[in-house]
This record gives structure tokens, C-alpha cells and sequence, in this order.
């Protein structure tokens, strides 16, 4: 697996709050402005805002919110702005220091006297600036922070505005040349009208200011530096995982200075769904090996994924982040150094199995795939529940070897020796062996149907599977392949959940259904992804009608 999508991925993922970070030099600057942003119509917010409104609070928090926005704005409301067009905006970024850039928002407007009616519903401290004849200076408005660009080592420059085109243009941490009509960007440059993001930021690489880069640069060592200490790097292990981990960022600013066209980030509501997802992306420049990595990328995948069905009350598949080589060494590392700790470790319990599983790892991790599911599946005819564990490992009969072996010793608890069964059945090649608990659980009991999982060593993969449906179960795995997922996702099926949670205790069940609904169907509550093609894009997802439902009735919200 190619490693500049890979690493960029991680970069990309804390994007959004790492805006100074600057992107890469591409030679000449090119026309317009370095970062240009659009918002959706004012109309679609207050659409969404309602949406989420109702969500977490019900019709009386929409009530609640449309009565407040009148006591604030009166009958007149929001006239003066034009509802059903976008709000866009750019930044000119200062040539030497970005503190002193200076931004451009572009509202659009009805009418210049409804609009300046609408500042005065405000309370907007408004005058006229002598000797420029339309432009306008606009005081702080209470609790509101008009000018978020200026540093906070100085006093904020007055926020001007300026009518232009059908729009009020407002200019933040500038001056008056900023707004001159004849240096304003008009908005139909400034916005994509495909775009269905609530809110939607875009970098262009070729109009940065080197001088700008420069300091991009100073600030990635000041950030590696702060790695460093908040590691404590005092030992060979940590120390050889920050330098992996420093070598994969080194390499990436390298290569993505020279394949890199443009970075952005996107907000968007689903009122439908309920998901807000955030999205950060890098587009290549054509024709560079970025280009073609992108395009060659295969979609993420997990090799537990087909336990995952109508039938999955909860679960949980990741997919590792081991595409780079510097994650993977980082990882050995790290378990290297586990298992020097478990042999310096000076207790009775055998050694060997805990040696054995670490070395397992490690060569999964090395080979740089490795995937881990939990799920919980059911209920069955007679209510009960199936539940799977399961982790890629490679050399699963090495480890049942060491295991067996280790189980025959006299370091063994008698209990756990009792509880053990190896080999009650086979599916193909593969054993399945069998433990039961020593004392006997009755909730588990009535929730799987049995105080006794079964487990088993693949070849590339262990499980462990609990509930009369296990054995099916692990049939099922064995033969399963890999198949297309998310990076990271928690799935949740309220009813089903509400029922496995009922099953254990009627009380907090009815209490689960409350909170999650009665909708028998599978779907994210959170998740993390990561697609190719035209742009690396890493979408972070969370799933509000979930969210809003366990607030609501957990007492979060009053």
C-alpha cells in the first residue's frame, strides 16, 4: 500500500483544528485568495438549527427557539437578509504573518435599507466612516467577538462593511483598502452551487505566501518538540517511536509539497438521517504519483464484516491504522516492549502463552493489516443473544499449541484447567475448544443461553464466540471474506439493542428503548472513514437522533 494517501490521512484527520498549519509551495502564485469559504443559505440553517432543535428538545425547544428570535429581532424577523441565497467569504492572507490577514464576508442582501434596518433590530453599533464615501464601521455586538482574526495580543481592528453587488460585504482585521469595490472577489467566484455542506472551506496551495510556509514550518518543529514532551521520550522504546513517528510526518511534508493542489474541510447536517458528518479532504495536482495512488486506492475493508447483519443489536469494527511503515514500526515497538515487561515480570502465571500472543501480534503488525470486530447478535427464537470477538493474528495455531501445552503444567489454577475443553468440535481445519466460567452467571445465562463460548485459532484470525448461536457463528467467520467497511464504526439497532439490554434487565431496558427508539434497523452511531479516487477524503460521522434521544432521556437535557 502506497504511503502518501496513508500518511496524509493522518494529517488530515486533525485538519479541521490546525488551520494555521499552511499547505504546500507550488512555484508561481496564482490569482485570488488563499482560502475562500461558503455557508448555506440562511434559510437551510434555520431549517437545520430547527431540525436539531426538535431532536434534542422536542417541539418545545423549536417553540422555545423561534420565540427567542422574535424577542430578539421583532415581527420584522431576519428582513433584510436574502434567505435563499449563500453566504461566502475569503481570506487575504498577510504575506509575512497570518495574525495579520485579513478576512472578507459576503452577506447577501434584500435591499441596503432593510439590511441596515436589520443591524439596528441587532443593536449594532453602526456610523459611517468619514472621507469613504459607503463604507461603514461596526462596533462589537454584546457577547459577540466580530473580529475572530485578530490576534489576541492586540487590540481587534474595527469591523467595516460595505454594500456591493446585492450583498453587505463586512471586513475583519483589515482596513478600508480591503473593501475597496474594485478589489472585492464577487461571490459567484467564491461558492460552488452544488454544494450541499452546511459549511464549506477550501486552501489553495499555489496562492500561499512562502513567508507564511516558513512559518507553517517553525510551527510543525514547535509541534513535534510538544510531542515529545507530552511522550516524555526517556527510554529507547518511546524513543524509537517518536522517531517513526516524526520520519512519517517528515516524509509527508516532503512529498505533499510538491503533489498537492489543494486541502478543505465541509460540514454537513442530514436532516433526514440525523448525521453530522465532518470532512476533511486533499485534492492532488494531475498527472503526480498522489494522482495515481488516490485513483489506485482500494476501498478500506474488514475481514470480520460479515457478522454484521439485520440481525446485530450492537458492534464495533476498526480497521488499524497500519498503512504506513513508520506506524507499523512504531506498533512493533510497542509490543516488544510489552513483552520485555512481561518477562521481567515476576509472578507464577506462565509466560509462555502471554510471549506467544505478543509475537502473533507482531507479525500482524508487520504485515500491516489488522482488524478487530465486536458484535452482538440476536435475539434468537428463544431471546437469546450471540456475541463475537474477534482480532486478525497470524499464527493462531502456534498460539493454541503454546496454550495447550501451558494448560498440562501445574502453574495452571485447577478452575480454569476444569473449565477448558480443546478440541469439542471442527469447522474445516480449525478446532473449536470450549470454556466455561467457573461459577455460573445466571444473567449471562438468560442472555446468551449458555455460561460456555467457544473459541478458535485461525490462521489469519481468533475468535471467541458466546450464545447458543455461536458455532454457527464461527462457521460463518471462517469462511467469511473480507469485505468493504468503514475505518472505524460503532453500529447500534435500537430495538434489537433495547431488547438485549432488557433480556439482562427489564427495567433499564424499557429505559434503553426510551432512549434509542424502536427502529429495527442497523446503523452508525459514530464512525471514521477514509475514500480515494479524485480526493483523499477522512469523514468523521456521528448520528445525532441517537445522540438527542439518550439526552433527552438520561436528564443531560431539562
Amino acid at each position: 500500500m502506497k504511503f502518501r494517501w496513508t500518511v496524509a490521512a493522518c494529517i488530515l484527520a486533525v485538519a479541521p483544528f490546525t488551520l494555521r498549519a499552511a499547505p504546500a509551495p507550488s512555484g508561481k502564485s496564482a490569482d485570488g485568495p488563499a482560502i475562500t469559504f461558503q455557508v448555506a443559505n440562511a434559510s437551510k440553517l434555520l431549517d437545520d438549527a430547527r431540525a436539531i432543535a426538535k431532536m434534542f428538545g422536542g417541539e418545545m425547544a423549536v417553540e422555545k427557539m423561534n420565540e427567542t428570535m422574535k424577542e430578539k429581532l421583532g415581527e420584522k424577523g431576519l428582513a433584510g437578509l436574502d434567505l435563499t441565497r449563500p453566504i461566502a467569504g475569503y481570506v487575504n492572507l498577510d504575506a509575512k504573518k497570518i495574525d495579520d490577514s485579513a478576512g472578507v464576508i459576503a452577506v447577501p442582501i434584500t435591499s441596503e435599507e432593510e439590511f441596515l434596518k436589520f443591524l439596528e433590530r441587532l443593536e449594532a453599533p453602526l456610523e459611517t466612516v468619514k472621507g469613504d464615501k459607503g463604507l461603514y464601521q461596526l462596533g462589537e455586538l454584546p457577547g459577540l467577538k466580530l473580529n475572530p482574526m485578530a490576534g489576541d495580543d492586540k487590540p481587534a481592528k474595527p469591523v467595516l462593511m460595505r454594500f456591493h453587488a446585492k450583498h453587505a460585504y463586512f471586513g475583519l482585521n483589515g482596513s478600508a483598502a480591503d473593501l475597496d469595490p474594485a478589489k472585492l472577489v464577487a461571490v459567484e467566484k467564491l461558492y460552488d452551487p452544488k454544494e450541499t455542506a452546511a459549511v464549506a472551506v477550501k486552501i489553495y496551495n499555489d496562492r500561499y505566501p512562502e513567508e507564511l510556509l516558513k512559518e507553517s514550518a517553525k510551527q510543525s518543529e514547535q509541534s513535534i518538540e510538544m510531542l515529545k514532551g507530552l511522550l516524555g521520550a526517556n527510554n529507547d522504546a518511546k524513543e524509537k517511536v517518536l522517531t517513526s513517528l516524526i520520519a512519517m510526518m517528515n516524509r509527508f511534508n516532503q512529498q505533499s509539497q510538491k503533489e498537492t493542489a489543494s486541502t478543505g474541510f465541509r460540514l454537513v447536517f442530514d436532516q433526514a438521517t440525523g448525521f453530522v458528518e465532518m470532512e476533511t479532504s486533499m485534492t492532488p495536482k494531475k498527472g503526480t504519483s498522489l494522482a495515481q495512488d488516490l485513483t489506485d486506492r482500494k476501498p478500506t475493508t474488514n475481514q470480520f464484516a460479515a457478522a454484521f447483519d439485520d440481525k446485530t443489536a450492537a458492534g464495533m469494527k476498526v480497521n488499524m491504522p497500519l498503512f504506513a511503515k513508520e506506524l507499523r514500526d512504531a506498533g512493533v515497538v510497542g509490543l516488544e516492549e510489552l513483552k520485555k515487561k512481561n518477562e521481567e515480570n515476576e509472578t507464577e502465571i506462565p509466560k509462555e502463552p502471554t510471549n506467544e500472543l505478543l509475537d502473533g501480534l507482531i507479525r500482524t503488525v508487520k504485515a500491516g493489516e489488522m482488524d478487530l470486530a465486536m458484535t452482538v447478535n440476536g435475539p434468537d427464537k428463544d431471546g437469546h443473544f450471540t456475541g463475537l470477538v474477534a482480532m486478525s493474528y497470524d499464527g493462531g495455531a502456534a498460539l493454541e499449541k503454546v496454550l495447550k501445552a501451558t494448560l498440562k503444567g501445574d502453574k495452571v489454577p485447577k478452575n480454569i484447567k476444569d473449565g477448558i475443553k480443546f478440541d469439542t468440535d471442527k469447522i474445516g481445519d480449525v478446532n473449536i475448544h470450549d470454556f466455561t466460567a467457573p461459577e455460573k452467571d445466571e444473567k449471562v445465562e438468560k442472555v446468551f443461553g449458555s455460561n460456555t463460548f467457544q473459541f478458535a485459532f485461525g490462521p489469519k484470525a481468533i475468535y471467541a464466540a458466546f450464545g447458543t448461536e455461536s458455532k454457527p457463528m464461527l462457521k460463518k467467520m471462517l469462511s467469511a471474506k473480507p469485505a468493504e467497511a468503514k475505518a472505524f464504526d460503532i453500529v447500534v439497532n435500537p430495538k434489537r439493542l433495547g431488547q438485549l439490554i432488557a433480556t439482562g434487565n427489564e427495567q433499564v431496558g424499557g429505559m434503553a428503548t426510551l432512549m434509542l427508539g424502536s427502529e429495527d434497523k442497523p446503523t452508525s452511531a459514530l464512525y471514521f472513514s477514509v475514500t480515494g479516487g479524485e480526493a483523499l477524503k477522512i469523514t468523521y460521522g456521528i448520528n445525532l437522533k441517537l445522540m438527542s434521544g439518550i439526552a433527552r432521556n438520561s436528564g443531560l437535557i431539562r
